[in-house]
């Protein structure tokens, strides 16, 4: 099962989180891709602790797409597209 939370306002990475803490802690296998993140939030000691995979971009200098140049930006889909790459070839209940 997919989920795919995007758009505009607050509360997708914490609905996301939440599907994913009841998920895990089902016993399902589950993977988490956050697109624009650095992997620094809290909770994802949390997730990686209850088995689950966990994939950002490795980009250090993270901002608003919008702020970035080209070769940024090209930096960032690189890394989006390696992860998409990771997380097709596993097994999992929930990305």
């Amino acid at each position: 099962m997919i989920h795919y939370y995007y758009g505009d306002g607050k509360g997708k990475t914490s609905s996301a989180n939440g599907a994913l803490l009841r998920a895990a802690g089902s016993g399902m296998k589950c993977d988490l891709v956050q697109f624009f993140k650095n992997g620094t939030s809290s909770e994802i000691k949390v997730l990686k602790d209850l088995g689950t995979d966990v994939y950002f971009c490795d980009f250090q200098n993270m901002r608003f797409f919008s702020k970035m140049d080209d070769e940024e930006r090209a930096s960032v889909i690189r890394s989006h597209n390696e992860n998409l790459k990771k997380v097709l070839k596993g097994s999992y209940d929930l990305i």
